[in-house]
């Protein structure tokens, strides 16, 4: 993940973690941001510390420094802090920043006016968006993380059942390009239609917006056995969700076991195929949890080696193991 934060944003940030009432829900949201840019993502800053620092009031400079040097540039992770770096919010200046930017997954901390609303940029690009003046409500959205329970017997741990693909429309948001790597999800019509158009549409915010659907599946695990045939019966039925995207299917006998589904905002696991329910409704898996993580918070290790893998398949497979069009994905910005 890479984060954008301009001088006025963070001063308005260090602000107000000094100026809220302790204890309180807005507290424990702000730390949980400043464990976000402490731990979870690399940074690009417009100005540098010192001229962030001089713009605090003179109360607050020292506690802010001292937080500075003791917590947010030490122990990151691997992340990283560049500091004027005014030529990357250069990139605002246009409202379709996603094409011009070029890496997959992204947020943008903005507390000065650019050339566009934050609510234009959020419409236009499959990144994080947030103002000083939403930012506490927003990140209260984008951190949402659930596991869901999906069986016929009781679950013991107490998690939500899911009954439906509906039940995750409170995560839907932007995205350009959205993975699923399953091994056995397309292998016939019911489940394609019951299971993987509604999870694609439900995820989505602006269906429109989406340009790449893209499959990793088990050699002999199609539709009639085809990718054509399942290649064509997914873009006519996606076109009922408004979704006009390109379609890729790939099989491979390197297709990871684990089943996941990779958009530029969410990582989701599932213990068992995704295709959960019959034509009926009625669910087909005997039990399994669902995993549902922003990608700033997903396993760092898991989710580098899965996109590792599925970046080696796009690019080794022959015309005969794949079908539909190898336009630039999220994949290509790995």
């Amino acid at each position: 993940m890479q984060s954008f934060i301009d001088q006025e944003y963070f001063t308005h940030f260090f602000s107000s973690i000094f100026n809220t009432v302790r204890f309180s829900e807005k507290e424990k949201l702000m730390e949980e941001i400043f464990d976000f840019f402490a731990h979870k993502t690399d940074i690009f800053v417009d100005s540098d510390f010192a001229e962030i620092l001089s713009s605090l009031d003179k109360s607050i400079q020292q506690p802010v420094s001292t937080l500075f040097f003791t917590q947010l540039t030490t122990g990151r992770n691997g992340n990283k802090i560049y500091t004027g770096q005014q030529n990357k919010f250069r990139e605002l200046r246009r409202v379709d920043i996603y094409s011009k930017l070029k890496i997959p997954f992204a947020s943008f901390w903005l507390g000065k006016d650019y050339n566009f609303p934050v609510t234009k940029y959020s419409e236009k690009n499959p990144y994080i968006f947030i103002s000083k003046d939403n930012d506490v409500k927003e990140w209260s959205k984008i951190s949402r993380k659930h596991t869901f329970w999906i069986g016929k017997t009781e679950n013991i741990n107490k998690e939500e059942v899911l009954t439906s693909w509906e039940m995750l429309k409170p995560f839907a948001h932007q995205y350009k390009d959205i993975i699923i790597s399953d091994r056995y999800c397309l292998k016939d019509e019911t489940g394609i239609r019951k299971n993987i158009l509604p999870v694609i549409s439900n995820l989505s915010l602006s269906p429109e917006l989406i340009s790449n659907v893209i499959f990793f599946a088990k050699p002999g695990m199609l539709f009639n056995n085809s990718l054509a045939d399942t290649h064509e019966l997914i873009s006519e039925q996606l076109l009922q969700y408004n979704i006009k995207a390109n379609v890729t299917i790939y099989v491979s006998h390197k297709t990871p076991h684990d089943r996941y589904i990779i958009t530029n905002n969410y990582f989701i696991k599932s213990g068992d195929s995704f295709d959960y329910f019959n034509a009926g409704g009625k669910l087909k898996t005997k039990g399994t949890h669902l995993s549902i993580n922003p990608v700033f918070d997903a396993n760092k290790t898991e989710l580098n080696e899965l996109l590792r893998t599925l970046k080696e398949i796009r690019i080794k497979s022959s015309e005969d193991m794949y079908y539909g069009s190898k336009s630039k994905c999220i994949l290509d910005l790995i």
